[in-house]
């Protein structure tokens, strides 16, 4: 069998859990739903790299999950009883009153179905009714956004004592008992899972060796100067801010340019004080993309690296009509 292949797909303030049930939905969940069998590789694993989580995709499996999601972009009677189904779990997931366990059984059959409409969105093929319907599906319920912070409840509701170290409580320790919190504080940084399979805190590097797979890394730039895709033109300069984590986002400042790996609904509100936005990931279909369009706001994505490359208060050009940022004065 050849090596596979991982590439860094995202990086997010998710909890843990968010992320377990997103495994649960790539190994097995999705390929129930479509009553096939899934492949045998890992389709990922998460690194939690200074309390946030990196997200490295099987290039090969994802494309797989595409595939087959294709093959199913004629059977419209399969997507609408789907579609009612997934309506009818995220209405049960806002449902306070439920156990725990209950809570987590429709979470990961939610987003089992979820990373069906995801996957959707990103095959080029899909049909454009099909992409629409999932685009404002995914812009609409906001499931991982919103049933992030309701695990985080949840968990500090049965465990107060773990307020900031939420974000890396399994699943099955949420719901039996929770490691020492000196445990916990270990794996807010170099800490690799492979859900239900590998989990232990390890270098990157230590880790791809001893599964033996190949990790693509994409390196920064040292000129100050990155490319992406604009998605609404417009040249800007101003200072930046960086948001990766969401207790970040009250920080951001009028007339600042956002730089995020990417963002989600909860960033919105940083997004109208922005002069601009930029991106490490995404393409034309990404939630930046589609919210820049709307308020008319030079936006650039999928630059890779953007997040990397500056810090705040540097002072940058965002020329989002040819896709380029760079560096006018680097803040000492």
């Amino acid at each position: 069998m050849e090596k596979q292949i991982f590439t860094k797909a995202y990086t997010r303030d998710f909890s843990i859990i968010m992320e377990e049930a997103w495994y649960h939905a790539l190994s097995r969940g999705l390929w129930d739903i479509l009553k096939l069998r899934p492949p045998k590789e890992y389709p990922n694993f998460y690194f939690f790299n200074k309390g946030l989580i990196e997200v490295w995709e099987n290039k090969s499996f994802i494309q797989k999950i595409m595939g087959v999601i294709l093959k199913k972009n004629s059977d419209i009677t399969f997507f609408n009883l789907l579609f009612k189904r997934y309506a009818i779990l995220v209405k049960k997931l806002k449902d306070t009153n439920l156990k725990d366990s209950t809570y987590i059984g429709y979470l990961f059959e939610a987003i089992s179905i979820f990373a069906i409409f995801w996957y959707g969105i990103r095959e080029s093929g899909t049909k454009k009714e099909l992409q629409n319907k999932f685009v404002k599906i995914r812009d609409t319920d906001i499931i991982f956004d919103y049933n992030d912070k309701i695990v985080r409840q949840r968990i500090l509701k049965r465990f107060p004592k773990t307020k900031g170290l939420e974000t890396v409580i399994f699943k099955d320790e949420f719901l039996s008992t929770i490691p020492k919190k000196d445990a916990l504080k270990k794996r807010l940084n170099n800490f690799i899972s492979i859900p239900g399979k590998y989990s232990k805190t390890t270098k990157l590097n230590s880790f791809v060796k001893k599964i033996n797979i190949e990790i693509e890394v994409f390196k920064n730039t040292t000129n100050g100067l990155v490319k992406g895709t604009t998605t609404y033109p417009g040249i800007i300069i101003g200072k930046v801010r960086i948001i990766k984590r969401k207790d970040e986002i009250d920080q951001m400042k009028k007339g600042e340019v956002l730089i995020s790996p990417m963002t989600t609904p909860d960033v919105f509100i940083a997004i109208k004080k922005a002069s601009a936005i930029v991106t490490d990931e995404g393409g034309q279909l990404c939630h930046a993309a589609i919210i820049s369009r709307e308020l008319k706001i030079p936006c650039i994505v999928g630059t890779k690296n953007a997040s990397e490359t500056y810090k705040n208060g540097d002072l940058v050009e965002v020329n989002a009509d040819k896709g380029i940022v760079k560096m006018i004065t680097q803040k000492k």
